[in-house]
């Protein structure tokens, strides 16, 4: 079951106040910034949905939102299961978000495809990066 299961730990420093950054990054009704996502829908105040250009549909859960802290969530698809726990750091000049995701795939092929090919680390830089991009950092 090793295969099954990936985590990374990542972070990354924002120029930008600690305050925007966490609006970025737990606005959920703000998705236009991501790649990949086509809709996303409130089901209630701890519970939405996305859907991403290939009809997929991935559910959410808030776990623990502590402003300006922690936000710790859960997400489940067909094919996988994560946990991703962001916690926020105020800088000099801006902040540093940590991240920490651990994915269960949930079938043997998805595992052993995605132990050799997906990097969840890269995965949440990436997510980071369009961040930034949309907070005009870059």
């Amino acid at each position: 079951k090793e295969y099954r299961m990936k985590e990374a730990k990542v972070s990354s420093e924002f120029k930008t106040d600690i305050v925007l950054v966490w609006e970025k990054l737990t606005n959920h009704e703000d998705f236009h910034w991501r790649e990949g996502i086509r809709e996303s829908v409130k089901i209630d105040e701890n519970s939405y949905y996305e859907i991403d250009i290939n009809g997929q549909r991935t559910d959410y859960k808030i776990l623990e939102k502590i402003p300006m802290e922690r936000l710790y969530l859960s997400m489940e698809n067909k094919k996988t299961k994560s946990t991703v726990d962001y916690t926020f750091h105020p800088l000099e000049a801006g902040c540093e978000v940590k991240a920490y995701q651990k994915t269960e795939f949930k079938d043997t092929w998805t595992g052993l495809f995605a132990g050799s090919f997906i990097d969840i680390g890269k995965l949440q830089l990436r997510y980071f990066y369009l961040a930034k991009k949309s907070l005009h950092e870059l």
